[in-house]
């Protein structure tokens, strides 16, 4: 790496910005992901799939993390955004379809908590004494859990809205 591409502070730290901007562009390919097969493949498979290919996406960037293989690394990141996004969009997309209005401001609500629990908790884990290789492990448990409960989100592939009152939870 040349000097153009790190930034270091006054504690040392160094920023790859390069790395960060080309990794952040894949939220774009996720999106787009999303809105070419969500009426193909349907929100539950591709939410099932995005969630359990981040989590491998994530276990090998954590095993590689030392690995003096920028390239490499960069791909992963990259390709661990890229499908995390595509799962968000897809799960966000699936609630709305799935809850009533009634109670669909309630259930943002809840989904918003426990990430906030979640955004709060990940940085023990991350910064405590755990190696990589760990907390690799343990992100591909909580990638594999959350693919189990999406897969347990009524489909609404080819459903018109309003169309199968059934399928919606009511309060």
């Amino acid at each position: 790496m040349d000097s153009s591409e790190t930034t270091s502070n006054d504690s040392g730290v160094d920023f790859d910005y390069s790395a960060i901007f080309i990794s952040s562009c894949s939220e774009i390919i996720g999106t787009i992901i999303v809105l070419l097969f969500v009426d193909r493949v349907g929100r539950v498979p591709l939410q099932v799939y995005s969630y359990i290919s981040s989590g491998i996406c994530f276990f090998v960037l954590c095993f590689f993390a030392t690995s003096d293989k920028r390239g490499l690394l960069m791909f992963f990141a990259f390709m661990l955004r890229v499908f995390e996004m595509a799962g968000n969009c897809a799960t966000w997309l699936s609630i709305t379809e799935v809850l009533s209005t009634e109670i669909r401001s309630t259930g943002h609500s809840a989904a918003n908590a426990v990430a906030r629990l979640g955004a709060f908790s990940s940085p023990f884990l991350v910064e405590g004494d755990i190696s990589l290789r760990k907390v690799g492990t343990i992100m591909l448990a909580i990638h594999v859990l959350t693919a189990y409960c999406a897969s347990h989100i009524p489909e609404t592939k080819d459903v018109s809205l309003g169309e199968k009152k059934q399928n919606k939870v009511e309060v």
